[in-house]
């Protein structure tokens, strides 16, 4: 099942951006800031832009390999 193995590894991507996050809002805390609401909806923001620009890159490096290695030249 490789459809169980990316979604595994786009949770723990998600989780990593989440964990981030908070470890950086609480830093700040414990050097004497404070803790912002906008800290925390950063989290879906970098989700969404992430899956954004990751998807972008995707289509880029798919459409450049298309073109410099036309489909006869595949093994």
């Amino acid at each position: 099942m490789p459809g169980n193995k990316r979604q595994t590894a786009a949770g723990a991507s998600c989780d990593d951006i989440f964990v981030i996050v908070l470890f950086t809002t609480f830093v700040r805390m414990a050097q004497g800031g404070s803790a912002k609401a906008s800290d925390f909806v950063q989290i879906p923001i970098s989700i969404v832009f992430g899956i954004v620009l990751g998807a972008a890159a995707g289509y880029v490096l798919a459409r450049g390999f298309e073109i410099r290695l036309p489909q006869s030249n595949w093994l």
